[in-house]
């Protein structure tokens, strides 16, 4: 018996809040990677350290994966850190090096 359920046409997805959390998170990183604005991308950095930390004690993901999230919430929270410097009194050199990190595919093409 198939129980996968496709999703829906309108965008919207039924899935179970672990996968809610992950794919929300998910999101988040690309729009960071992708954003040259250090407003958003510090504010996006500093939801996906409450992702991780969430995701970390969330029941619905297993022990190894918890680690890993609790792993790599650290080095989220210095990026966060990174990004507030940036945002609250970067010289225009410092944002423009900081969007040479994260070029998205279009810009380097």
């Amino acid at each position: 018996m198939n129980t996968h359920t496709p999703p829906h046409t309108d965008g919207e997805y039924d899935m179970p809040s672990a996968e809610a959390m992950l794919a929300g998170t998910l999101a988040l990183m690309t729009g960071h990677a992708q954003s040259a604005c250090p407003r958003q991308r510090c504010l996006m950095s500093e939801k996906i350290v409450s992702n991780l930390a969430q995701m970390a004690q969330h029941p619905g993901f297993s022990a190894n994966f918890q680690a890993v999230t609790e792993r790599i919430r650290p080095i989220w929270a210095l990026l966060t850190q990174a990004d507030g410097t940036f945002t609250r009194g970067a010289t225009s050199t410092q944002l423009e090096l900081q969007t040479l990190w994260c070029n998205t595919a279009r810009r380097l093409q």
